[in-house]
C-alpha cells in the first residue's frame, strides 16, 4: 500500500468523523432552542462558530481528496 492510499484513507475516517460531529451539532442545536429550559438559546453564539468550522474543515477535507492521487 502507497501513502496516497493510506491518505485517502485517513481522509475518508475523518470525513466520517465530521458527519458524526454534523449530526451531533444539530442535536445540540434543537436542545439549545428548546424553550421550556432556562438555557434556551444560550449556545447560540456558539453554535454558530461551531458550525461555521465545522463547514471549513468539511471543505478543507473535500478539497484535500481531490488533490491526491488515486
Amino acid at each position: 500500500m502507497n501513502n496516497n492510499k493510506h491518505k485517502r484513507e485517513v481522509l475518508e475516517a475523518i470525513d466520517g468523523l465530521l458527519q458524526n460531529v454534523c449530526d451531533k451539532l444539530y442535536i445540540l442545536e434543537a436542545l439549545d432552542k428548546d424553550k421550556s429550559d432556562s438555557g434556551a438559546y444560550d449556545l447560540h453564539d456558539q453554535l454558530y462558530d461551531l458550525f461555521t468550522t465545522h463547514n471549513s474543515l468539511v471543505v478543507g477535507v473535500e478539497r484535500s481528496k481531490s488533490i491526491v492521487p488515486e
